[in-house]
Parts: C-alpha cells; structure tokens; sequence
C-alpha cells in the first residue's frame, strides 16, 4: 500500500540479482530489480532520466487521422529499497511544440473547434510508485529475448478509475465519468548487461504509445475520438542530454523539475488534476 518516508540518510548499498534466463528473471524480487536496474538505478543516490519525443495524432472515427502537435517528454527519478519493496521517486515533464518548427508553443490553433487554447504542458509532481515485492499489488514485468544478444521489457498499462473531471462537472473538458488510457512500453536493451552484477543500470531505449481522450485544455469534452503518442527516446544520467529548448523551459519555469522528490508523497498528479486544480481555483 501506499506511504509516506523521508529522506534516506544511509542508503543501503545496491543489490544486483544474476539472472541468465528470462524465467528467473520473473521471480518476485529478480523481477523488480531488473526492471529498475533499466528504468533507474539501484544505486539510492543516482538518479536518472528518460527521455522521448514523438508525435500526437488525433484518431477519430470516419475521419483521416490528423497530426497535431509533436510532444518532448522526460521523467527524472531514483529509487530506494525498503525492507518489502522498492520506491520510486519521480516527476514528468511534457512539452507540446509546433509540428512545423518544433516550438514550444504558449498557444495552440484546434481545428477542430476553430479556436486557440492555452496550452497546459505536463509538469506533474510526485509521480511516485511503491514497488513490493509480494502481495495483490505486487508488479510483474515481462522480458523477451529478441535475437541478436537483445532484449526487451514489456510494461502495458491500461488505466480506468473516476475521472479527477467528470463529465456532470465539467463537460466541456471531459466525456466520461471515467478516466481511461493505455500507456505501452517497451525497453530495449543488451541481454549480456542483465546477467553482470557490476551494473546497476542498463543503458536502454524506450518505444512509449499512449492512447487517451483529449487533453482537458482542448475543450473537445463533446468530440469522439482519441489522441495517439507515439514517442521514441532512452535513458541518460544527466539533464544535460535533454534538448536544449526542453532545459531552458524547464529552469524558466520551475527547476526543481530537473530532479527527483526526496520524499514519498501521494497522491500522483496527471493533467487530468492538474488541469482541475486550475480552474478550480480560477473560478
């Protein structure tokens, strides 16, 4: 379950399991560690991004699909062992620019309501997560072996809870009573990494598709239809990899993005929330 801690002042020194096959890499603890160990770092005191652009499409029925922004996104986290779990301290950064000139845009021309919306990038702090190692909530993550001495780790979410804006609330941002959205995962990395208990982080890349309703600030709370991610990017130890736009916007708008919590907190933020916060508090 989810709970609070502090920072850790003596971090306990990072534990690597050998694993040679992809069966004991899905035993309970194995299974966590090797996820980390290509997501972040078993090494408390290291943190780590991952980074990814791409484009965002509209996806609507009886219509031809319709690019309509590109997206620059990272999240920046580390990652601490308890006795019963591993935690995941993390924020996200998502940046929408112009397909055209690769911007980042302030404003944004919907052609579908014929109307310019502010935009509202993802900026979400704490997106946390308590990795246990038994339990109903436990994870589990799928490996592959791909050919080649390559691997992959396949990690597909498929969300459905009440929505933070539901429709009776506020129909013109939202069509449901419920939020709904797949994010699809999958890593990419060297299978002779997963089996040397000298690394604790494995250099890999990431494929991310998200399929979701359209974003609240576009004011398509009537419209059918979906957005599609399709995002390609990798893992880095340093800000300093992120393009250069992304770092400036990030250090005008707020630095702390550029590094991880040092406590674990809930609840998560999303757009969603973020979003009804806003004009919540603007009414």
């Amino acid at each position: 379950m989810w709970f609070s801690v502090g920072i850790f002042a003596q971090p306990t020194s990072p534990t690597v399991s050998v694993s040679t096959t992809v069966q004991e890499l899905s035993e309970d603890q194995t299974n966590i560690e090797a996820f980390i160990r290509i997501r972040g770092n078993l090494n408390p005191m290291q943190s780590t991004i991952y980074r990814a652009s791409g484009t965002i499409t509209a996806y609507i029925p009886g219509e031809k699909a319709k690019p309509l922004f590109r997206f620059e996104m990272y999240s920046v986290s580390r990652y601490i062992k308890t006795d019963t779990s591993y935690i995941m301290l993390s924020r996200e950064v998502g940046l929408y620019t112009d397909i055209k000139t690769g911007e980042v845009m302030d404003v944004w021309y919907n052609p579908y309501t014929k109307d310019t919306n502010e935009v509202m990038h993802v900026f979400n702090d704490p997106v946390n997560q308590n990795l246990v190692f038994q339990g109903v909530r436990k994870p589990h993550f799928n490996f592959e072996q791909t050919g080649n001495g390559r691997m992959t780790l396949n990690s597909d979410f498929f969300l459905l809870y009440p929505s933070p804006l539901p429709k009776s609330q506020f129909p013109q941002h939202s069509r449901s009573e419920m939020y709904q959205t797949a994010e699809l995962y999958s890593f990419f990395f060297e299978g002779k990494d997963i089996v040397n208990p000298e690394v604790s982080s494995i250099y890999s890349d990431v494929s991310w598709t998200r399929i979701s309703d359209f974003l609240p600030w576009m004011n398509m709370g009537s419209k059918e239809g979906y957005l599609v991610y399709s995002c390609r990017g990798y893992k880095t130890e340093t800000v300093d990899e992120l393009p250069a736009t992304v770092l400036s916007y990030v250090r005008r708008f707020n630095h702390v993005f550029l590094h991880p919590p040092d406590e674990f907190k809930t609840p998560n933020q999303t757009t969603w929330s973020n979003y009804r916060k806003k004009i919540t508090t603007t009414q």
